[in-house]
């Protein structure tokens, strides 16, 4: 079910309109989608908002130069896969996968995929309708001690990466499935277990190699066939996904596009308009 009220997409409208650091021209499809995943809370909806437009302007190595053809974004295409799933469960819920094409860990990147990562969700928040919830898959198979090193490294990097996702992506997570375990992922998951939500630790459901148990969860036909579904092969689907945000490359490199807008600029639009009240017209 989608939550949200036409009554409380005006009030948030309004908001933004009166806000004079946050863009009062945003879409109402990406408000909508805000007072859905807030369940409708206008004040939540405003929190969640603001650390939104805050985030993507200060968080520049995820949201700034978000330039689709650059060598970044396409050597991390061709590292990592993730793609939204064509056909949602019955409870109206968008299912996407994530896995190492590349096992090389000198080839992962954090701040390069949450880059791609996003400019991808973007696309999806753009293109498509708002889902019930999401249903994120992450698949280990691959993941290595050296991948492990690489996060630690990048702590920095990776708590922002989930601060964003948690506290001010405009998705409603239902469950998190980690797929193909290993020993490393206890390792792993130690190291982030402090950086996740009470809610969100509740979500995790943890899934060993050649075991079925996912599709207590997933239907299995929703899956690409490398997991025993019939929607396409991720190659398939991945091509897709990878036109759609190739559709949508001029869009994605506007640099104040969801932004915050800054102090300086902000200041600059203050002086402007008090120059131009000043202005004595015949």
């Amino acid at each position: 079910m989608i939550n949200y009220t036409d009554e409380h997409v005006a009030i948030i409208r309004k908001w933004l309109e009166e806000e004079p650091n946050l863009p009062g021209d945003f879409e109402e499809a990406m408000i909508k989608r805000f007072l859905h995943c807030c369940s409708n809370d206008i004040e939540r909806t405003k929190k969640v908002m603001k650390l939104f437009f805050n985030c993507r302007l200060n968080f520049k190595e995820f949201f700034g130069n978000a330039d689709f053809h650059s060598d970044q974004v396409q050597r991390i295409l061709t590292a990592i896969d993730t793609l939204p799933l064509p056909r949602r469960t019955k409870e109206g819920y968008q299912v996407y996968v994530t896995r190492l094409r590349d096992t090389n860990p000198d080839n992962f990147n954090l701040a390069d995929y949450s880059k791609m990562f996003f400019m991808m969700h973007d696309t999806r928040m753009r293109t498509e309708d708002i889902p019930a919830g999401d249903v994120p898959i992450l698949d280990m198979e691959g993941f290595s001690f050296k991948h492990l090193t690489k996060l630690i490294f990048n702590f920095g990097t990776l708590k922002k990466y989930l601060l964003y996702n948690q506290e001010a992506h405009p998705v409603k997570l239902m469950q998190v499935h980690i797929v193909n375990t290993n020993g490393l992922l206890h390792k792993a998951f130690s190291l982030v277990k402090p950086l996740l939500n009470p809610h969100v630790k509740d979500m995790l459901h943890f899934h060993t190699p050649g075991s079925d148990t996912i599709d207590e969860f997933v239907p299995k036909d929703l899956l690409p066939k490398e997991y025993g579904g019939n929607t396409g092969s991720v190659d398939e689907l991945k091509e897709i996904w990878v036109k759609k945000i190739k559709e949508q490359a001029e869009w994605l490199a506007i640099e104040d596009r969801w932004k915050e807008i800054p102090p300086e600029k902000l200041n600059k639009q203050i002086d402007l308009e008090q120059s131009f009240s000043k202005i004595e017209f015949d």
